[in-house]
């Protein structure tokens, strides 16, 4: 679908590139399981992988080529903190799908580079308020690039959407969905190093915005009560549930209108984001 989208009625720039897709950041946990689904797949797309280490990169090729059958992908060496490789993979592809985080940190450039040569973007952040500050930053440009720029297609999204989805569906003949909640379980396994490191990332960069959020824009210094600017992410009506917008836009608002109760968990939980 990206691959054929043509953004706002603006007709994606003409091009002809050597690949379809390239995933970047293919030596990721997450990176190996989409290079395991693209060589898995019947259709012809001309693909390749990407990142910094050569070594590495060949021995994913070289595995994707056994569970294909087929030829192994092609290499391309790009690096986040070099520009000019960003520039060189994006003006190669369609699509670049990069897996490479923390976005907050490593993930502008690449839309950067998109934008500049024409590539479609996607990757599986869930760093939600970076990616609101990306479509504040970027919009403008990528709309009249041409250019898709589609965020969130990880875990943190894509069960929730596809959830509500297939509720929507189900209950459409019975009045549809007004509010829906989703919960997550997970058995084994654990982090990938990329998503601890984004983590720690936030931990480290948002102690004042998570604190802003939790306030919804209040936080008290000194004792009194001071107004700061509420996060993108909840500001951006597109992100938070017409159930709980009454709630954001309290003349006082406080961490107990953050704070819904679940009847499904029976336990209080944060606010949630579509």
């Amino acid at each position: 679908q990206i691959l054929t989208a043509k953004p706002h009625g603006v007709p994606t720039m003409s091009r002809t590139t050597k690949y379809d897709v390239v995933v970047f950041g293919a030596t990721s946990t997450v990176g190996v399981e989409i290079v395991k689904l693209m060589a898995l797949q019947k259709k012809e797309t001309r693909w390749a992988i990407a990142g910094r280490r050569q070594a590495p990169l060949d021995q994913i090729a070289e595995n994707a080529a056994k569970i294909s059958g087929g030829a192994a992908p092609d290499v391309v060496l790009a690096d986040v903190k070099d520009p000019a490789t960003l520039r060189a993979l994006a003006g190669q592809t369609k699509v670049v799908l990069t897996t490479v985080g923390p976005y907050a940190r490593f993930g502008e450039g690449v839309i950067e580079a998109c934008i500049a040569e024409g590539a479609h973007y996607a990757d599986i952040t869930g760093e939600v308020p970076w990616v609101s500050l990306m479509k504040k930053k970027y919009d403008k440009a990528a709309k009249a690039a041409g250019v898709q720029i589609v965020s969130l297609c990880g875990y943190d999204s894509i069960p929730s959407e596809f959830g509500v989805y297939l509720a929507a569906q189900a209950l459409k003949p019975h009045g549809g969905v007004e509010i829906c909640e989703s919960f997550h379980n997970m058995s084994g396994g654990g982090f990938p190093a990329g998503t601890v490191e984004t983590i720690l990332h936030g931990v480290e960069k948002g102690k004042e915005a998570g604190l802003a959020m939790l306030g919804m824009g209040k936080s008290k210094k000194g004792g009194a009560d001071t107004t700061e600017p509420k996060p993108d992410w909840v500001k951006n009506e597109g992100f938070v549930p017409a159930s709980e917008k009454k709630a954001l836009n309290r003349s006082n608002p406080s961490l107990f209108n953050v704070v819904q109760f679940s009847p499904q968990l029976r336990c209080f939980t944060p606010i949630h984001c579509e």
